[in-house]
């Protein structure tokens, strides 16, 4: 220990004139008050001045003392003078590296001492400015510099073959690490400060190693010391480098059958495809992965960071909104060939689009913040349409294929006052519930009624000649009315005008044109079939349960799962099937479905893979519900029961 002692000691004194410049600079800060200008006490400046300084000599000191402190004295040939004494090789790298790295850091803190000194302490130095935990990490970045300089200090010296292998891996590591940052980022994973700790344990961990390395098997031979220190340095960064890759793809692309959160909604008219979203640990600072998946085959799809997630109802193509790197200056629409791999990007000029794509995935439709809805040809990449819709740019929209030919366009609700106000745009008329765009003319034109006042159209459903909407209106928002679009005659009202029941009707249509509707209440609340005309048809009671149902898309035709929803705590999960043709509700278990009001235009078909897809209550487990058999086929890992 007395060895490494005087090691240490003997490279602060010979670097004494570090300190007396230190105690110099420290003078500095004290005197800028004195400038003209300096608004206040000047306390604020004075802490600026102590840290920039501070800061400007624990640069310089770990360049200049690492560089130094071995590398010098191999080109002197004055390092013999360690090993002739005689003294380890532990020793001398030990007390070399404490001796420079302590000359260093005390430097930094004999500038700020006389403010301190002045009482200025962390509050005059620091407040509005920085967190003292990040002052001192701005500090201790000498650390890595000094062990970077020492490093480099010996390489160069030293003129051996080794330097080209440290020129081509000084080029290659940081480019790799560009590639795997840049995908953690693309797939919305941004590492933790936990994660960042560790890289920088395991990168100043290697740079220690490599020096003390150089000093043991080199001892006076620089040539032989650089050897062993590149040796060290680049096959210790290799092995990071590929454990990095390893724990890169896992967080990027873990699988989603591992998870053990999930949630989901569907991605294509046919049900066979369902945007999946989920992480694999139950807490912790993973961010969601996505996927498209084929629930009929499995088959699964890695997305970036993205939105608007389409698949076309031949399954043939996708389409989602998103960026092809993390620095991209806008958004990009990208379309993939599902059959072939084939992906290719648009930029696109708004971060808001709906993305919609015809049955046989041969065109694509895309509506903009700004109202303009184009068509595209994606087999000659040609554009077909482009037209303006009027009156829309304050509405959230929809927008699905009709045909190959016919566009349909749906205002859903107007967007906030704040909006609107920030837009400076002046009221506009009543806006039709739904239009229709033909291709080959390019013309756009209203196909239902104007529906008033200020109205949230839930859903639009029917055809050419009978568009009907649930819409419940602003002054009576406990109500859900039917409305018939071609006449805007109301065909039936649902719920109470005094909100009694303290939630708010909710339907949806049927495969058959006939529609559903839930009147939830303290009471169980009851499911109602409707015919095409709004007349009752049939009305099933729920069992008793304070709070909201969920339903689900048609499992069979007619046949509706309602299940109790997650948000509801202290009640026994259970999932019921409700049979609207004959009235008649058997058990499905604890179960919870996929509700059915998303914002998706159309329903997929009934006893598709998508309207089967449940979650287990307890594990929180997708699976694919059979409800002839009830057998349960599981789809994700889900977690422990009862955590």
């Amino acid at each position: 220990m007395r060895r490494f002692a005087a090691v240490a000691i003997r490279e602060i004194v010979e670097r004494r004139f570090v300190l007396l410049a230190a105690a110099g600079a420290s003078l500095i800060p004290l005197l800028v008050p004195l400038l003209p200008g300096v608004p206040g006490d000047g306390s604020s400046a004075t802490g600026i001045s102590a840290l920039m300084i501070s800061c400007a000599f624990g640069l310089g000191g770990a360049l200049l003392v690492g560089a130094s402190v071995v590398g010098r004295e191999l080109g002197e040939k004055r390092l013999s003078f360690h090993f002739a004494r005689p003294l380890p090789s532990a020793v001398i790298w030990g007390g070399k590296l404490v001796g420079g790295l302590a000359l260093v850091l005390l430097a930094q803190a004999v500038v700020v001492l006389p403010a301190l000194a002045l009482k200025l302490g962390p509050r005059g130095l620091w407040e509005g400015l920085l967190d003292l935990r990040v002052v001192a990490a701005l500090h201790l970045l000498v650390v890595p510099l000094f062990l970077l300089s020492w490093v480099g200090s010996v390489a160069l010296r030293s003129r051996s073959p080794w330097l080209a292998v440290d020129f081509v891996l000084l080029a290659a590591f940081p480019a790799i690490l560009y590639a795997l940052g840049r995908r953690l980022l693309l797939y919305g994973q941004v590492p933790s400060p936990t994660n960042a700790l560790v890289g920088a344990g395991v990168f100043l961990a290697t740079l220690i190693a490599a020096t003390f390395a150089q000093v043991a098997a080199g001892r006076t031979d620089a040539r032989r010391g650089h050897g062993a220190q590149s040796l060290v340095l680049w096959g210790a960064l290799g092995a990071a480098v590929l454990a990095l890759s390893v724990w890169v793809e896992r967080r990027v692309d873990p699988g989603f059958r591992s998870f053990v959160t999930a949630v989901t909604s569907p991605a294509g008219s046919n049900g066979d495809w369902v945007l999946l979203e989920g992480t694999p640990k139950v807490r912790d600072d993973y961010r969601m992965a996505r996927y498209l998946v084929d629930l009929r085959t499995g088959r699964s799809l890695l997305l970036p960071v993205s939105f608007g997630h389409v698949v076309s109802g031949d399954g043939s193509r996708a389409t989602w909104i998103g960026s092809s790197s993390p620095f991209d200056k806008g958004p990009r629409r990208t379309v993939l060939d599902l059959s072939t791999g084939d992906s290719s990007e648009y930029p696109t000029g708004s971060m808001e689009f709906e993305l919609a794509l015809s049955a046989d995935g041969r065109r694509l439709a895309s509506l903009s913040i700004d109202g303009v809805c184009e068509v595209t040809d994606l087999e000659s990449g040609r554009l077909l349409a482009s037209v303006k819709v009027p009156g829309i740019e304050l509405w959230f929209t929809r927008v699905a294929f009709e045909t190959a030919d016919v566009v349909r366009i749906e205002p859903i609700i107007r967007r906030p006052a704040e909006a609107i106000e920030r837009q400076a745009v002046p009221p506009l008329p009543p806006v039709p519930a739904l239009f229709l765009l033909d291709v080959p003319s390019r013309k756009v034109a209203p196909a239902a009624m104007a529906v008033t006042p200020s109205p949230r159209i839930q859903r639009v459903f029917g055809s050419a000649g009978r568009w009907r909407a649930f819409v419940r209106r602003s002054e009576d928002r406990y109500r859900l009315h039917l409305l018939d679009l071609s006449s805007g005659s109301v065909l039936a009202s649902f719920g109470e005008p005094d909100a009694r029941s303290g939630s708010a009707p909710r339907g949806g249509p049927l495969a058959d044109g006939r529609a559903w509707v839930l009147s939830p209440s303290a009471a169980g609340g009851h499911l109602s079939l409707i015919s095409p005309d709004g007349a009752l048809v049939r009305e099933v009671r729920l069992p008793a349960r304070s709070g909201m149902w969920d339903v689900g898309f048609e499992v069979a035709p007619g046949v509706l799962p309602v299940s109790i929803p997650a948000w509801v705590r202290n009640a026994r999960p259970r999932c019921l099937l409700v049979d609207l043709n004959t009235g008649e509700t058997r058990e499905a278990g604890p179960l919870r479905a996929v509700e059915s009001h998303s914002l998706a235009i159309a329903a997929p078909p009934p006893g598709s893979p998508v309207t089967r897809l449940f979650a287990e209550a307890e594990t929180g487990r997708l699976v694919l519900f059979d409800p002839a058999t009830a057998a349960q086929t599981p789809l994700t890992r889900g977690r422990p029961a009862g955590k």
